[in-house]
Parts: C-alpha cells; sequence; structure tokens
C-alpha cells in the first residue's frame, strides 16, 4: 500500500467509522494530499518519524479525527504544537465549519502547513509561527486542543488565558493509569477512552469544560 493510493484512502474512510465519524471521498483526497506533502517535505523537514503508509493513516490520521465528536458546530479551534498539522488540519478537513488556527515554533513547519492549506483551498485556517501565551492571538477560542506536546499541567497554563466563555481544552493523551484517572477526576476533568482502529492502542481525550469554574 502506498500512502495517498486508493487503498490508503479507503483505510481512512472504514477507520473513521469505527470512530463513528463519517470521512467522504473528497475528504479522503484531501487527507492523501496532505500526507503526501508531508512526506515530500519531511526528506529536508523533520516533519514526522512515521513514513509507513498504514501507520500515517491510523497513528496520524485516525487519531487526530477522533476528537471531532466532541467539538461545537462553527467554534474557534486552536491547536497549540501542530507540528505537521495534527489535530488541526484533519479535523479541518472534515469540520469545514471550524475556523481553525494552527500554532507552532518552527518556521519550517509554519511554511509547510501554509503549503499545504493554500494548494488544498481550505479557507477559516492558518498557521503562525508563535509560542503560547502570545500577546499575538488576539481572539479567545472555543476549544484548545494539543496533542502529545506537553504534560497536562503546562497545557492547561498555556491555553487558560485564551479561552472564550463556556470553552474547553482538549488534551489528546496515550492510555492512563488508574491511578491518574482518579486524579483527573477530582479535577472535574472528563476522560474519554478511545481505541485506534486496526491496531491494539489505548488512548483518550482529556477534556476541561469551563476551566475558569474549577478550583
Amino acid at each position: 500500500m502506498q500512502t495517498g493510493s486508493k487503498q490508503w484512502k479507503d483505510l481512512i474512510q472504514a477507520g473513521a467509522l469505527h470512530l463513528k465519524i463519517s470521512v467522504n471521498q473528497k475528504q479522503a483526497e484531501q487527507c492523501a494530499m496532505h500526507a503526501c506533502e508531508m512526506l515530500r517535505w519531511n526528506q529536508s523537514c523533520n516533519l514526522t518519524t512515521i513514513t509507513d503508509p498504514f501507520e500515517i493513516v491510523v497513528k496520524h490520521y485516525l487519531d487526530s479525527l477522533a476528537p471531532a465528536v466532541h467539538l461545537p458546530p462553527q467554534i474557534k479551534l486552536l491547536d497549540i504544537g501542530s507540528g505537521a498539522g495534527f489535530p488541526g488540519l484533519p479535523l479541518k478537513i472534515i469540520r469545514p465549519d471550524l475556523q481553525v488556527t494552527l500554532v507552532e515554533t518552527v518556521r519550517k513547519k509554519v511554511s509547510f502547513l501554509n503549503h499545504v492549506i493554500r494548494i488544498m483551498g481550505l479557507n477559516k485556517i492558518k498557521a503562525v509561527q508563535i509560542r503560547v501565551p502570545s500577546a499575538q492571538l488576539t481572539s479567545h477560542f472555543d476549544v484548545i486542543i494539543c496533542r502529545a506536546l506537553t504534560d497536562l499541567d503546562t497545557f492547561i497554563a498555556m491555553g487558560q488565558p485564551l479561552l472564550a466563555p463556556q470553552a474547553k481544552l482538549i488534551a489528546m493523551k496515550g492510555k492512563i493509569k488508574s491511578q491518574k484517572l482518579s486524579e483527573l477526576h477530582n479535577l472535574s476533568m472528563t476522560i474519554r477512552p478511545y481505541s485506534l482502529p486496526f491496531m491494539d492502542a489505548q488512548r483518550c481525550l482529556i477534556i476541561a469544560c469551563n476551566y475558569d469554574t474549577m478550583s
């Protein structure tokens, strides 16, 4: 199987159904375009260590789509530490209604992100090179998401000043030990476990709503 092939795109669509998410043919083709450009740029710019076509589907795209069911319509989404565009770009592909800001500190990665945004013809999405929090982010966001960038406390500290009223933080994490889950529940956070399709790999979303009202 080659990245971007019909079999590759079919795998994204089938895997998304396991997550109760619908991906149409055009959206699968957009994911393929992004993936192929990512591998092309990866030869000169360190975008990803995952290069196997199957693992790209599962570990990058399907994992990135998991939070989609927790995103209200017509929201402003901030993806902190987007890297090669995960999870913000796949979420934008399947949810065109989202207004997405991708944040990265590495200039070459931001150049790549703006390149794929341009060639894919996506609207209401941009990539910026800043560190969060930053005075350059004048908007407040309805959802702030982070995929394996930093520890939970640091993510919350980074995201809290940028939250709009009734907003939420979503941290994408691997499997969490039972003791840690208990601690998180005590902080009034919601944990949503999920499994990556086609792999025996457990993940979870840690969702903190209305964090400004938490103790």
